[in-house]
């Protein structure tokens, strides 16, 4: 499904510490069940329901738009909200927003892409789950070294949990 993804607009003192968008898109490219339209090819950028041209992304093929934008509202704290479109049809699907911490931002960005996902294909989305994995790595003069991680579901946020010079066999 064709789906354009503009960058969020950001309200604030400072550069925002994540492009939430960044994680939705790779999230959704991941799933391989959408086609990410490119940003040079946007000939807009709303981040506000107002500023939305359905016709714009309609001559784009995009069948569903996501928009959003951050805004810190303390030291420490954003606001993130996003809305999800089709395009064809020019109305809303969803929208949410939440008030997080900078260290809260990559978990959002997963539950919007699940939301989104689960809006479009009727399935749950999984982005915001953990993966647990094993890794081998050879050490000189120490010899190998196996352990045992835990991600998100994209690879970041990874935590040694067990390390072993034993194989160790199962995250189990």
């Amino acid at each position: 499904m064709p789906i354009a993804i503009v960058p969020f607009g950001w309200e604030g003192a400072t550069k925002p510490p994540l492009e939430v968008s960044a994680v939705v898109e790779a999230d959704l490219a991941r799933s391989g069940h959408f086609r990410l339209l490119p940003q040079k090819d946007h000939l807009s950028a709303p981040h506000a329901h107002q500023d939305v041209i359905f016709k714009d992304w309609r001559l784009l093929k995009a069948e569903a738009l996501v928009i959003g934008k951050m805004r810190q509202i303390g030291t420490d704290k954003f606001r993130v909200e996003f809305r999800l479109y089709d395009v064809f049809k020019e109305t809303q699907l969803a929208g949410y927003e939440f008030d997080v911490p900078a260290s809260g931002l990559r978990m959002v960005a997963h539950q919007f892409s699940d939301i989104i996902f689960e809006k479009l294909t009727g399935e749950p989305g999984v982005f915001n789950t953990r993966i647990a994995y094993i890794t081998k790595e050879g050490i000189p003069r120490r010899g190998v070294m196996y352990r045992l991680q835990v991600a998100d579901s994209d690879g970041h946020n990874s935590v040694i949990i067990r390390s072993s010079s034993e194989p160790l066999m199962s995250p189990a």
